[in-house]
């Protein structure tokens, strides 16, 4: 079992709308072979706000082939949350 974890500044992004792009994201990876979880955060230092996503994969093979594909991924995710919006009037 690997634990790999990103962290980025998300002080200038519209809080409301990451949160509904998170919220899809995790449960997307999720559903990716060789994910065990996925564990996302919001926390506010000082006057900044980080996003913190800690992944667990079985593998390095699994974390390896994630990292190359990411973009793909992401892409899934975008179609997912555009798909919701219009379905459910989200955001």
């Amino acid at each position: 079992m690997i634990e790999y974890e990103v962290t980025i500044d998300i002080t200038d992004t519209d809080m409301e709308a990451y949160k509904l792009w998170l919220e899809e994201y995790c449960q997307q990876v999720l559903e990716l072979e060789g994910f065990i979880d996925i564990r996302p955060s919001i926390t506010k230092v000082l006057e900044r706000y980080y996003a913190c996503i800690r992944y667990i994969v079985k593998d390095k093979k699994v974390l390896q082939e994630f990292i190359k594909n990411k973009e793909k991924n992401f892409s899934k995710v975008e179609k997912s949350i555009k798909k919701r919006i219009l379905e459910e009037g989200d955001v």
